[in-house]
Parts: C-alpha cells; structure tokens; sequence
C-alpha cells in the first residue's frame, strides 16, 4: 500500500522517449489500418505485442491515459508478488513464520520505489510481464495441477514473457530445465511426453519470433533504422568488446545493493555484483551436493531457477547493451527489474541452507549461531532497504520534476526547441512527429498548444515571492537577450515547470516570446538539516531551480520601450505565476538596452477571444 501511494503522487501523464513509439500504433487503430502484423512486428530486437495490447486496451476501454498503463504495471508487480508468495508457501510448507517472514523481504524489494523507472515508464509494461511468467511458470510447476494444466500454463508463461521483451525468451529455455532436473516428475513417459510438447511448442513460437521481418526493427522510433537489426544481434565485436560487456553485466547485477549516499555506485557494483552471484554459486553447489535428497532437491530448483533467470537475462543485457552505452548505464533504475532477482533467490536459497545445516548438524554451538546469524544478516539487509526507499523516493521525486518539466517543453513542441532534449528524446524530430501524431488523434494529454498566447494557461496574478522566484541577471549576448533566474512552486513544494517569457502582441495580449527550462539538481537524499554541523554544501534554490534562457531580438516585437514579464509554470495544474519583477527593454545608442525592474508588469487583460485567462 505504501508503495502505491508514493507511485501515485509521482505519476505523471506525459510520454517520453520509447513511450512515443505508441504513436504509430494508436494512429493505425485510430485510423482502423492496424492489422496483427504490426503488433506483432519487432520494435528493434524486441518482440512487444503484449505491451501494445495493453495500450490498446486501454484506449478502447478507457482513454488511453498513461497513468492507465502504469497502473497495469503495478498490478503487475502485485500479481507476481502473490506467485512468489505461492512459491513460498511450497518451499516452507507448514512455516508460517518463515513464509511470511520471507513475504515480507520480497515486496520490500518487489515493491522498492528504487525501481521508479520501472512504476513510472509506462513502456515498461514490457519490462514487468517476464518476471510475471517466470514466476508463473515455477508456481505451476511446483503445484498439484495436472500435467495438461502445468504445460498450458508453463506456454501462456513464456508466451507472455517473449512477446514483452526479448529477455522473455530465457523462459522457454528455463522451463525445459525445470522439467528435466525436478525429481517425480510423473513416470519416465509423461516426462518425455511433457518434454517433447515443450519442444514443439519452442519451435513453434521461436521460429517466426526471430524470422517473421527478418527480426529486422520496423518501429518509427528507436534507434536502429527500418529494416536493421538491433547493434546487440551483432556479436562479432563481442572479443573486442567483452571487458565493457562483463562490467556492464556487473553493473546491472550489483545493482539492487550498490546505492548509498556516500559511495559512487560505480566503484561499488563489481563487489555487490560479486557477492551475489557468489552467494548463488555457493547455493547451488550446495543444491548439487545434496541432489539426492528428492524432496530437498525439488524444494529448492525453483529458486536456483530464479536466480539462474537473473544471471541469464543480465548477462545477455550486459552483451548486447555494452554494444551501445557505457558500462554505468547498467545502473539505469529499470533493469532492477531483472536483477532483483537474484538477491531475492539468493535470500531464500540462504534460509534453505540454514535449514538444511540446523537438521543436519549436532554441533550446539553451531546451532545456536545458525539462527542468531541469519536473523542479523535478515535484520542488516531491511535496515539498508530503508536507506534504498529512501534514494528511491528522492528518485521519483527527480522523475516526477523532470516530467514535469518535459511536459511544458512538449506543449511548446512546435513553436521553442527544448532546452535538455534527453527529457523527451534525443531524436527532435521524430519525437515531434510521433507527438503531433499522438496529439491529432487525441491521446496526447494536454493537447498541444496551437499558438503561443498566455492565456492558454489559467492565470493566477500574484507574484511569486523573491525567495521562490526571482531574475537575478540579463545581458546581451549579440543579436539575443540572456535571462537568468531561479524559480519553484511554494505550494506544490518542488522547482517549477518551466518558466515563460512573455511580451504583449499588436493586440495587447500576453504571447510568450520563449520557454526556459530549470536546469536543476538532484534532491538531496539526506535532508539540509543533517547537514548543519558537517560544512557539507547543499545547493540553495539558485542553484536548485536556476535557469538561464536566451531570446532572440528577432523574436520581438520593434516597440520602444518593451516590457518583458516571466512566469512559473505548474503543468500538472496548467497554471503560471508571474515573478516579482520584468526586464524592461528601450532603444539605446548601442541597440536595445535590458535592465531589470521590480513589480511583475502589467495586469493581464485581455485574453483574446476563444483563449480563457481567468484566475484558476
């Protein structure tokens, strides 16, 4: 519940970067020109017809909201909470304490705001349905159903699972694993029944999955061109490459523990990445040498196969992404979603080893410690997972800013060029295609704003105090004018969502003359107070929420003297503020001169007809 809750207030509805590769395929349903191939063709090496039936069930059942999909993402991750629970329950028949003790340490890190990429990016529906099919294909497995039903729902598992994301692919393989090595598996017969369906049904979904187009990427938005396969296919640079690939593995696989405030989680990752996949190996040794115990054996494949999922997939991140990106963009917050994994595999595989240990030995000393100790590692791993909430809390609250933030660069899309375009995308121009196209067949919300009068904002008179908005500098810079300044929103206790300046037209309306976005930095994660006595520096609201934007004289009307007024934008609730001052701009012997003056500048008036500027 705490989780949803801190989701919710930091959910905002605005598509960015790979969220706009929905463009096409809504314009297709809109336009009833999609057909199955579409959904079902490659977006770079990825197969993701799940995640486009998600959008589109949203749009015809509902509105297409965004904030839609990262909801689904979320029960998501609540549906595959409850199999782990499942799995739990068969692992620890008869320990309620140990079931729910383990519960627990699984939504704390099911559920960690650490992963806000994955609550917040909507794309990220393809993300979350893998784990969901590994996790339902080991409950299957483990259960009391029949083998028909075991095998339908093993199918559907990897089935969802590849057609999400191509790390979805490793179930096909995994299930088959499970079925070879789970001791009593039905009689010889129905094993090899079992595993010559496995087979067919394999084949039968792997086959066009990497031949249908070539495998080749037919998206609009992304990086590889129509008609290429994704840089990660090609692995004959992999030699010359495998140290970037290894670390990049490292990256992603240490990450869960790799975020303090003190250390770089670059220099940390190769040690936790190191301890957990030693951990896991320790474990599965342990599982070997104790093999033929049946029921110990089968107690404890399932989560060898969750960790073993985990290494896979992240590995084979670490080579194909490691073809693209330096090895710290590992830690990106969404690949968490994979690499939680194993630390929680390796949390339960360390209690079945306990288990197993206490049973077997007679040594008092020892079995006094066993408890003692694995209470205290249980009780070290919450206490960081605080300090992880934590960060990821301040994570989302960056997320949410910067979203924010995009959102007002966006509605401007077709009139400024944004400031910091990795908020939107790094491709301008496709990202402003596939926008426009959202915004024509209604599923870009707010609508773009056709022109750039004021007034399409409710508008609220008074001025914002110095302390939270305020131009400290303006300069000519050759034919433009420099503007510098920080502005946040005291009420909705963040940095604002921009900042407009504005002149009058021929009319006597407000227009905006340029968009600036905040710079910004990141939030502290530890607040200023902890500071007092350390000298530590904590950067002021200057810094915080500066600014600094540039208007050309072009842009502006040839009127003497000319009045420049700045608002904060809140583009969550479509409203701006005006500061406490305005540049002031009049003819001089060297060109226009600018100097800045107090009072916010004239009243608004005047909003024009068919433009509302009455106060929120």
């Amino acid at each position: 519940m705490l989780s949803a809750l801190i989701v919710t207030h930091h959910a905002v509805e605005v598509p960015i970067w790979d969220d706009l590769e929905r463009a096409t395929l809504l314009q297709r349903w809109h336009d009833e020109t999609l057909d199955w191939r579409y959904v079902y063709s490659p977006h770079i090496e990825h197969r993701m017809g799940v995640p486009r039936l998600i959008t589109l069930a949203s749009a015809s059942l509902g509105d297409g909201s965004l904030l839609t999909e990262q909801g689904i993402i979320f029960g998501i991750v609540v549906l595959t909470a409850l199999l782990v629970h499942g799995l739990l329950r068969r692992t620890f028949p008869g320990r309620p304490a140990a079931v729910y003790g383990l519960t627990f340490v699984a939504n704390v890190l099911l559920f960690s705001p650490l992963q806000w990429e994955t609550f917040l990016f909507p794309i990220q529906t393809s993300f979350v349905v893998p784990p969901f099919g590994l996790c339902l294909a080991l409950l299957a497995l483990r259960s009391r159903l029949g083998y028909t039903a075991k095998f339908a729902l093993c199918v559907v598992a990897a089935v969802l699972a590849s057609n999400s994301f191509s790390h979805g692919v490793v179930l096909w393989g995994l299930v088959l694993a499970m079925v070879a090595l789970q001791r009593g598996f039905g009689t010889p017969r129905v094993r090899a029944a079992f595993l010559a369906a496995w087979l067919v049904a394999t084949a039968a979904v792997l086959i066009p999955h990497f031949t249908v187009d070539g495998y080749a990427n037919t998206s609009d938005f992304s990086y590889v061109e129509k008609g290429e396969r994704g840089p990660g296919l090609q692995l004959g640079s992999l030699p010359s490459r495998l140290p970037r690939a290894l670390a990049f593995y490292g990256a992603i696989q240490g990450s869960p523990l790799a975020r303090t405030t003190v250390l770089d989680p670059r220099d940390v990752t190769p040690y936790t990445a190191g301890v957990l996949v030693g951990i896991f190996g320790l474990a599965v040794g342990v599982a070997l040498r104790r093999r033929r115990d049946a029921r110990l054996w089968n107690r404890w494949l399932p989560w060898l196969a969750m960790g073993g999922y985990a290494v896979v997939t992240c590995a084979a991140v670490g080579i194909g992404r490691s073809a693209l990106n330096k090895w710290s963009y590992g830690l990106v917050p969404h690949y968490l979603t994979v690499s939680t994994y194993l630390l929680l595999a390796d949390v339960v595989l360390v209690g079945l080893v306990v288990e197993d240990l206490l049973k077997r030995t007679r040594r008092p000393l020892l079995r006094a410690a066993l408890p003692r100790v694995l209470a205290l590692g249980a009780g070290t791993l919450l206490a960081f997972q605080s300090l992880q909430w934590g960060i990821g809390v301040a994570g989302m609250r960056e997320w949410k800013s910067a979203r924010l933030q995009s959102r007002t660069a966006m509605l401007y899309l077709n009139h400024f060029e944004p400031q910091y375009l990795r908020r939107v995308s790094e491709e301008l121009k496709d990202a402003t295609k596939l926008v426009n196209r959202l915004n024509d067949v209604g599923y870009f919300v707010p609508p773009l704003l056709p022109d750039t009068r004021l007034c399409h904002f409710g508008i609220d008179e008074s001025p914002l105090a110095e302390a939270d908005a305020k131009l400290t500098r303006i300069k000519r810079a050759g034919a433009a004018l420099i503007v510098e300044g920080y502005a946040r929103l005291p009420e909705a206790r963040r940095r604002a969502d921009g900042v407009l300046l504005t002149v009058r037209d021929e009319a006597g309306r407000l227009v905006v003359a340029e968009h600036v976005e905040l710079r910004g930095v990141p939030y502290a994660a530890i607040p200023e107070s902890d500071h007092r006595f350390s000298g530590a520096h904590i950067p002021g609201v200057e810094t915080f929420a500066g600014f600094r934007g540039k208007i050309p004289f072009a842009r502006l009307p040839d009127r003497d003297p000319l009045l420049i007024q700045a608002w904060a934008v809140d583009s969550q609730r479509m409203v701006v503020r005006p500061f406490a001052q305005h540049v002031g701009l009049s003819a001089g012997p060297r060109g226009r001169r600018a100097e800045l003056r107090n009072g916010p500048g004239p009243a608004v008036e005047g909003g024009g007809p068919g433009c509302g500027s009455a106060s929120p």
